[in-house]
């Protein structure tokens, strides 16, 4: 898929140390990177509308990275893409709560970090051409799903969700009733440029399952179906198209 429009990249760089960073990356595939060195001044250059995603160091000086990842997630919709020195599952988890797109360890590539970016920032764009004329609205239980706007609600109430997390939750309400292999929901939220593990997968389903609500021993939407995927429970489903 090619991206067309912004691809200037806001990086907010902290200790951490990014080995895709670490040699000439201006330019690369066609991204932009320009360097802030913390919240206010990345808030500053946010206040524009030419850059496509942020990337985040949560090893910052004198500061929570984790803090300046909520702040962010609270004012400003772009994709969000975070990396630490100090990697744990509690870290990345915590992270993807907080409203992090993605968590980039320390070795990724180059060409890992490009093709992720693109994978996430082309999800985040609005939908185009003949469908941005009629968009289709999918329902299940108190559930809706609004692809045009990448927006979801819970009994009339807004979801704060990633980009992953809503993708994921899109793909189980349109196949409402069906079970959703790992496999099919990791070629649901891909491309052919990104891979998501199946773990990333099961980390993000915990995480939606905690902004619904779902007691995952007694659940009222997402279905483990042990040693296949996933199953959103619904005795009725429907689609309304929107003109």
């Amino acid at each position: 898929m090619m991206l067309k429009g912004k691809r200037s990249i806001l990086l907010i760089r902290g200790e951490s140390f990014l080995s895709a960073l670490s040699g000439e990356i201006q330019g690369l595939s066609g991204f932009r990177f320009e360097t802030v060195s913390g919240l206010q001044e990345g808030v500053g250059k946010l206040g524009d509308s030419r850059f496509a995603a942020i990337l985040l160091d949560l090893l910052l000086p004198g500061g929570s990275g984790f803090e300046v990842l909520m702040s962010l997630r609270r004012n400003f919709g772009l994709p969000i893409f975070v990396f630490s020195r100090d990697v744990s599952e509690a870290d990345r988890i915590l992270a993807y709560e907080m409203g992090a797109d993605d968590y980039l360890s320390a070795d990724v590539s180059q060409r890992e970090l490009v093709a992720r970016l693109r994978a996430v920032i082309s999800r985040a764009l609005l939908i185009t051409g003949e469908e941005s004329d009629r968009v289709r609205l999918h329902f299940a239980q108190d559930l809706q799903i609004d692809p045009g706007s990448q927006s979801a609600t819970q009994s009339g109430k807004a979801l704060r969700l990633t980009r992953l997390e809503f993708d994921l939750l899109a793909t189980l309400v349109k196949r409402s009733g069906q079970i959703c292999s790992r496999e099919s929901l990791l070629h649901a939220v891909s491309d052919e440029h990104y891979n998501v593990l199946e773990r990333t997968v099961d980390v993000h389903i915990a995480s939606l399952r905690r902004k619904l609500s779902d007691d995952p021993k007694a659940p009222r939407y997402i279905q483990t179906v042990r040693g296949v995927g996933y199953l959103l429970l619904n005795s009725s489903s429907q689609c309304w198209d929107s003109a």
